[in-house]
């Protein structure tokens, strides 16, 4: 027997007056952690060559678990032919082991084959901690990516992507689960999408909020942060996000760096001034 709850339409949220919130990354400790660790993943996820991903091997364990889950709708068939579905439990039963990849060479493996070319928008993370017990953080992101296939037009998806993370030392990170979640995004929801993000991490912060499962030792506060504005400190990686911003070639981006002390948004501003001025020469893009 099925038994339907009467909904009165006092009862029914007004989902209007609530307030999107940016990220909610506990403090700045773990902030600045976090933001260094998918700064230079998504920076090396998202080299011209998906071979460059092997780079990712010292991000995951031997133990590692990914899982990806795919709209249908999803136009590469190669990510929904993977996705983790159990609806069909009868299927998914049958190919549980295949679906889920385990250890590092596995899942970069996998990441390398089943993704093209990608590029990441930083600017649309919103990036939220809900899980700190010891060594270990559960975190979740949501953001755009532009799929790049050679020959073919290119395609938007969003994703959810969730993390259990361990602090194998005091600056550094791996991941001992991630799963991924992609689905097809139209022109419309992109730019919906976007106007949230951007109102999240305009509103004002909460203050004094007790959030479940977070045991950090430091007192937890909510803080909006704009993962795109906040840059790895990795010379390489800084080098190569600016690289893809510019459409500069790598060692131009990095002489750039290195004429403004290493200050990203210094190089980025200075970049843009000789531009204006016609002052960047044409050998310095890449083709």
């Amino acid at each position: 027997m099925v038994i339907f709850i009467l909904v009165m339409t006092a009862d029914i949220i007004n989902f209007r007056h609530f307030v999107i919130r940016g990220s909610f990354l506990v403090n700045d400790e773990l902030k600045d952690l976090l933001i260094r660790f998918f700064m230079e993943y998504y920076s090396c996820f998202d080299s011209t060559e998906t071979s460059q991903r092997e780079k990712l091997l010292h991000a995951y364990t031997k133990t590692s678990l990914f899982s990806l889950t795919a709209d249908q709708r999803t136009a590469l068939r190669n990510l929904y032919r993977d996705s983790h579905n159990i609806v069909r439990i009868s299927v998914w039963k049958s190919f549980r082991d295949r679906l889920v990849k385990r250890g590092h060479m596995n899942i970069v493996g996998h990441l390398s084959s089943a993704f093209p070319r990608t590029q990441h928008d930083p600017s649309s993370f919103l990036l939220d901690i809900f899980f700190v017990s010891g060594d270990l953080i559960g975190c979740c992101m949501n953001g755009s990516l532009k799929m790049i296939s050679e020959g073919e037009p290119d395609v938007f998806l969003l994703f959810t992507r969730s993390f259990i993370l361990r602090r194998v030392t005091a600056q550094g990170l791996c991941i001992e689960n991630d799963m991924i979640n992609v689905r097809n995004v139209s022109e419309e929801e992109l730019r919906s999408y976007t106007t949230t993000v951007q109102n999240a991490l305009n509103a004002p912060p909460q203050v004094n909020q007790q959030i479940g499962q977070i045991t950090a030792p430091s007192v937890s506060n909510n803080t909006s942060v704009n993962l795109g504005s906040q840059v790895a400190q990795s010379p390489v990686a800084m080098g190569e996000l600016l690289s893809r911003e510019t459409n500069l070639r790598l060692e131009w981006a990095m002489k750039c760096l290195e004429d403004n002390g290493w200050q990203y948004n210094d190089a980025k501003n200075a970049f843009l001034r000789l531009l204006e001025q016609g002052n960047v020469p044409p050998q310095a893009f890449r083709n």
